[in-house]
């Protein structure tokens, strides 16, 4: 009999460990003999003539050397031939059946752990090659059919082309192809075990990924039939049909799985999804229970309940119980860097950065090898938080030292280097991200460079490529859907955002689509309609959706109607501070039927502001709303105070800065925006604010510099390239002007408002020409942005072009809705709807209106907060 050499042991990493709803585990091989004594089973029973005692009794060195040398001059028996008490012959003896047994799955044990080791390490054609030789050795393993599967169907890519090189082309497997190896393995290792609930599952949850949704039930119907009750098989099943929108169905299945055993996984899943239905109360019952029937607070379930019960309450706005849970979670298991992060991130998303550092340094100090996690939330916390790029990158460098294969290190470094401008390092990390693991993400990511470099086709293809991967990842519809709606192709944008609802991606497709109907569909009456259906899901969080239709009531002046809308988000979200401000807004707002009630509006702000201290845009919000009420001291008390409690947050900075730059000021203004840049040097528009500032008090080169610094931090920021472009053609040259304008619109040739500066800087300097084939090419970005208008008609009226100026009109009663919406933007260059345009937080003053705030400091006049 024929054995293999001694596989390598694979370490085990407790932080490695898999979920075990996705990756059930290999139950406990009893305990084996060594290989020598496994070999000579009779040697260990045979019978001796010597005395007990000599056993243990001290042999004399000569005696020893004399054995030695006799053992050397004989011929070495097989393992399996030991010689008898009895006769000088040898005779074979055979390992029993029972024994062959153990060894025979020693075996595929060791090569079991081997390929997964291999696999971690991206390793994959020795990892599939180790799972085929388990399945060699016993064609009903079912845990290495399950492996192998799930290996073919994460494996999948796409042919690519990276770099200038022609010749440097790699060919990878398409999705499509790993998911049928991989459906066609579930399906002959069920012929090979046909009661294995964990393939079952598994392949419905392919299914489900894949987008076909009635395959899935028909699978999740057979395992529950065979095992009534599994935890694993109704959590899957449950979160498919909340997905779906089906309610009463998930509750149902967690009911009928906690009828068998209170399941921990199950009892947390529950949990989410009767917080997403605002029932608060039951949530906290589900997890305290889930978390007594965890067979140890050291194991990952308890931590994994920790952080959701966290999440909940931080999304509700309950920060100090959020706290309190995550510190619960490091006290009972403190080597879980998990609840680490997790506590860094939220400290670091409510600007306590310092905090937040520690805690990333503790986490990184509990193992030699930190999981690639922590290097990606601390390079995240550097780099978004405090604005050192260079410091964020030796950080994800070292992870990626340590973790070469990780595909989440590489994306990640591959988007600081896009935001750097460095397009040819970035695209090649994302390259090698999704060649280690095709994710959703990267793909993402790398659709986005390509289209801001003008690669349409590939930009399209990599957008495909991700949705075959993942149809329900969310984030790849809102961002391919508002591609296609830049480009002008509207009815393609609606196509992709209708795929994405019919997969069921996340509710925040939904939002997406609202805001491309209101945006550029102009159709308030379909966005509302989006919204209403996109706030009814409760997969994910729901409460941006709330706030986005409650603000379009807002701009439609429906006053009424928002403030109930805001009053029902707020049953589901009671400390939701973001819903809490949007129902200030909504009391401070007036219409001919209805009075603007400012208590009411300062009671909303207050308790925003109670439920959640460290939001920082709650401060800004109602410091601003008594800026313009009157009450200039009132406005700096709450910026002062939000500062306080808020000190890296660069609007609050921005916002007191611009007061202080409006009352003239200049002083204050400038020790503010330095104390600001200083403390969030990574905000772009306080570097921006503070050039218009200096603008104003007449230093030139000093606002040169500091729109430099913000173009470091993200040379893709439109308003900054903008800015620098009126700057240029009012204080330089209209070649230098000129540039700036080309490069902006390289880098963000998404962006409106470029093109009408640069069309009025060439109608300017006669190239009358230029001017209007960038003012068209303007309205084709954005059809909507009535400053573009107004320009345009003025360029025409100019000339008198009447047949130019009705077409115009014409344009603008379709994309605005009316003809006195119309007749608003030609003549005045103003539209309703700007705060749902979905620019960023702090563009919308410029990206809305005409002037933006460099022309008005080109003009020596001040701008609004």
């Amino acid at each position: 009999m024929a054995f293999l050499p001694p596989p390598l042991s694979a370490p085990t990493d407790r932080s490695s460990h898999h979920n075990a709803l996705l990756h059930p585990r290999l139950p406990t091989a009893p305990h084996l003999p060594s290989r020598r004594r496994f070999l000579n089973p009779i040697a260990r029973a045979a019978p001796t003539n010597e005395p007990s005692h000599a056993l243990s009794a001290p042999v004399p060195r000569s005696s020893r050397r004399v054995k030695r040398r006799q053992r050397q001059s004989s011929p070495s028996p097989s393992p399996f031939f030991q010689p008898d008490a009895a006769k000088s012959s040898t005779t074979p003896i055979q390992p029993s059946q029972k024994e062959r047994k153990y060894e025979k799955r020693r075996v595929i044990r060791a090569t079991f752990e081997r390929a997964r080791l291999e696999e971690r390490n991206g390793n994959v054609p020795i990892a599939r090659a180790l799972y085929r030789d388990c399945l060699a050795l016993d064609r009903g393993d079912a845990h290495s059919w399950l492996a192998l599967a799930r290996l073919e169907a994460r494996v999948g890519g796409v042919n690519l082309r990276v770099g200038s090189d022609a010749k440097e082309i790699t060919e990878k497997q398409s999705h499509a192809e790993g998911a049928k190896e991989a459906k066609r393995l579930f399906e002959e290792g069920l012929r090979e075990c046909p009661d294995s609930v964990h393939l079952l599952q598994a392949w419905a949850v392919l299914e489900h990924r894949c987008g076909d949704r009635d395959a899935a039930r028909r699978l999740f119907r057979r395992g529950a039939e065979l095992e009534p009750g599994n935890p694993y098989v109704c959590h899957a099943w449950a979160l498919l049909e909340q997905r779906e929108g089906n309610t009463e169905q998930a509750r149902e299945l967690f009911k009928k799985t906690l009828q068998v055993g209170a399941h921990p996984e199950v009892c947390g899943a529950w949990a989410v999804l009767e917080a997403r239905e605002g029932n608060m109360q039951h949530a906290r019952l589900l997890f305290e229970k889930g978390l007594k029937n965890c067979r140890s607070s050291e194991g990952s379930s308890a931590s994994n309940l920790w952080r959701n019960w966290a999440e909940m309450e931080e999304r509700i706005g309950d920060l100090p119980r959020a706290r309190e849970l995550l510190s619960k979670a490091i006290t009972s298991q403190p080597h879980f860097t998990e609840s680490y992060v997790a506590l860094a991130k939220l400290e670091a998303r409510r600007s306590c950065t310092t905090r937040a550092l520690e805690l990333i340094a503790t986490a990184a100090g509990l193992s030699a090898k930190p999981p690639p996690a922590v290097f990606n939330a601390w390079a995240q916390i550097e780099w978004a938080y405090r604005g050192k790029v260079d410091e964020a990158r030796s950080i994800l460098q070292r992870g990626h030292m340590m973790h070469p294969k990780d595909p989440a290190l590489l994306q990640s470094l591959g988007i600081l280097e896009d935001k750097c401008g460095k397009t040819e390092v970035a695209r090649k990390l994302f390259y090698k991200s999704v060649c280690v693991k095709p994710a959703g993400p990267a793909f993402v990511a790398w659709a986005l460079l390509e289209d801001r470099e003008g690669n349409y086709e590939e930009a399209n293809r990599l957008f495909e490529e991700c949705l075959t991967i993942d149809p329900l990842h969310g984030a790849a519809y809102n961002a391919y859907g508002m591609m296609e709606a830049r480009r002008g192709n509207l009815d393609k944008a609606r196509s992709v955002y209708g795929r994405g609802l019919k997969a069921c991606a996340s509710s925040s497709v939904w939002h997406g689509y609202g805001q491309l109907e209101l945006k550029l569909g102009g159709d308030p009456a379909r966005a509302r309609e989006l919204f209403r259906k996109g706030t009814e899901k409760t997969r994910g969080d729901t409460s941006f959706i709330w706030h986005s239709w409650g603000m379009l009531e807002l701009t439609e002046k429906r006053v009424i109607e928002a403030r109930q809308l805001f009053k029902n988000a707020l049953k589901r979200y009671p400390r939701n501070s973001r819903v809490l401000v949007g129902a200030a807004l909504a009391e401070a707002a007036s219409c001919p039927q209805y009075i603007a009630d400012k208590n009411s509006a300062r009671d909303f702000f207050k308790r925003a502001v109670a439920a959640d201290p460290t939001h920082a845009h709650a401060w800004q919000a109602w410091g601003v709303f008594e800026l313009r009420s009157g009450r200039e001291d009132a406005a700096r008390a709450l910026f002062r105070r939000g500062l306080r409690l808020c000190p890296s947050h660069g609007a609050l900075w921005q916002a007191w800065g611009v007061l202080e730059a409006a009352k003239g000021d200049f002083g204050k203004a400038r020790k503010l925006f330095t104390k600001g840049t200083e403390t969030s040097p990574a905000h772009v528009h306080l570097f921006q604010a503070w050039a218009c500032m200096e603008v104003r008090a007449g230093n030139i080169k000093r606002a040169r510099e500091l729109l430099d610094r913000a173009l470091e931090f993200d040379v893709y920021h439109g308003p900054v390239w903008n800015a620098y472009g009126l700057l240029e053609a009012r204080h330089g040259t209209v070649a230098s002007a000129r540039q700036a304008f080309v490069t902006g619109i390289r880098r963000a040739p998404g962006h409106a408002p470029l093109y009408r500066t640069f069309g009025q800087t060439e109608a300017r300097a006669g190239n009358y020409k230029k001017a209007r084939e960038l003012f068209r090419k303007g309205l084709t970005v954005d059809p909507r942005h009535a400053p573009l208008y107004h320009a345009l008609a003025k360029f025409e009226a100019m000339f008198g072009d009447v047949t130019a100026l009705a077409e115009l009109k014409v344009q603008a009663e379709l994309y605005f809705g009316s003809e006195a919406e119309a007749d608003r933007a030609l003549q005045n260059g103003e539209e309703r709807n700007i705060p749902h345009r979905g620019v960023s937080e702090g563009e919308e003053e410029e990206y809305g209106s005409v002037p933006n705030p460099m022309e008005l400091a080109l003009e020596g006049e001040a701008f609004d907060v």
